[in-house]
C-alpha cells in the first residue's frame, strides 16, 4: 500500500471510530514531498503554522 492510500485509510478509519469530523495533518513547509503524499490522502492546506501552536516545542517534564 502506498503511503497516501496508507494515510487516507487511517484517517478515515479514525473518523468512522471515534467521531470526529477532522483530522490534521502537519507537515513541513519545505519537505515537498510529504506534502504532496498529504494532498493524494485528501488534505488540504489550511495554514502555515510552524511556529505557532504545531511548531512549538514542549518543556520536558
Amino acid at each position: 500500500m502506498t503511503g497516501w492510500k496508507l494515510i487516507a485509510t487511517f484517517s478515515d478509519y479514525g473518523k468512522r471510530k471515534s467521531g470526529v469530523g477532522e483530522i490534521y495533518g502537519v507537515d513541513d513547509s519545505a519537505n515537498h514531498a510529504s506534502i504532496k503524499v498529504s494532498e493524494n490522502a485528501g488534505f488540504r492546506f489550511a495554514k502555515d503554522d510552524m511556529e505557532g501552536e504545531f511548531g512549538k516545542k514542549k518543556d520536558s517534564c
